[in-house]
């Protein structure tokens, strides 16, 4: 968010992996103008002017309903499971005067800075070209226009659904870059909601499953030399830290309080000697096993401990 660019940058953030774009609709009666979302996306690079943002555009549906989305009476159009319904970026798909509009702004935002656009919850390749044909028809409509915008800015695709990972070799063909978002992606792969108690316990960051897929992303993304980043819980847990550093994840996004323990972390460890823990990781059968061997690989420096209380 806006307010936690300032902290980020003075704990050592090398960038923004995910800036959140939704919030200014949620809070709103009618969608923001293109002029409204320029500024705000500006502000950004005011306070990271020289190192790269990665916006996420709206990730609405679910439990996040914005009220000018809302139906003639006032009320959210009601989804059986709205989790698997019409969110994120099938909603932006079935919206494209919004979704462009939102568009044409990071666009303009992003002219002369690192910004990233970052699209959600991709699950089938199609919908990753339509995504390519709406940022086609952004620029046209900018160009047109005579506005200056950035028309070399990174595209990436985020990994949230199983789906994702089984066709990650045609979608390292379409974008720049992949962003995991693990907390989506395990809650989809394993079938449990992590804020439901009864079975929360399923719903595992050591879950062998969410190991196996992350491996296989990270060996295509490699192979296609497309960059892949990981955000969520997962990239903050020092233990997950060893696994993701050990399968060559080339970045960590976390909340920013977490950033120092996890730099003071992973310079502890030589890559090869963090690939040999990845790899005893993913022979291990139980989300338990799997979290007793990488605390039992986990060393703390005595002098960053205190990085480290509370830790998992």
């Amino acid at each position: 968010l806006l307010r936690e660019l300032p902290v980020a940058r003075s704990r050592g953030a090398d960038g923004v992996g995910l800036y959140r774009t939704e919030f200014p609709y949620l809070m709103r009666r009618d969608a923001p103008t293109e002029a409204q979302q320029l500024a705000v996306y500006q502000r950004a690079f005011e306070e990271f002017p020289d190192r790269p943002i990665t916006f996420r555009t709206l990730d609405l549906g679910g439990d996040k309903i914005a009220p000018f989305l809302q139906g003639d009476e006032g009320t959210a159009e009601l989804e059986d499971n709205p989790f698997l319904g019409q969110r994120s970026i099938r909603l932006s798909l079935a919206h494209p005067d919004l979704f462009r509009t939102q568009l044409r702004a990071l666009l303009r935002a992003c002219d002369g800075h690192k910004g990233r656009i970052l699209f959600p919850m991709i699950s089938a390749v199609d919908e990753m070209k339509e995504v390519l044909r709406q940022v086609d028809l952004a620029r046209a409509e900018l160009r047109s226009r005579g506005t200056a915008f950035a028309d070399e800015v990174q595209i990436g695709a985020m990994i949230e659904v199983p789906a994702a990972v089984e066709i990650a070799p045609h979608l390292t063909k379409l974008v720049d870059f992949l962003s995991v978002g693990t907390n989506d992606l395990l809650q989809y792969t394993v079938a449990a909601d992590r804020g439901n108690r009864k079975v929360a316990e399923l719903a595992s960051n050591y879950h062998p499953a969410l190991f196996s897929l992350l491996s296989r992303l990270s060996w295509e993304a490699t192979k296609a030399g497309v960059p892949v980043s990981v955000c969520g819980e997962m990239a903050a847990d020092p233990a997950c830290a060893l696994f993701l550093a050990g399968i060559q994840v080339d970045a960590l996004s976390m909340d920013s309080r977490y950033i120092p323990r996890t730099k003071v972390l992973l310079r502890g460890y030589e890559l090869s000697e963090l690939k040999e823990i990845a790899g005893g990781a993913r022979k291990l059968a139980t989300a338990s096993e799997v979290n007793r061997f990488l605390h039992q690989n986990l060393r703390v420096p005595p002098e960053a401990e205190r990085l480290f209380a509370g830790a998992h």
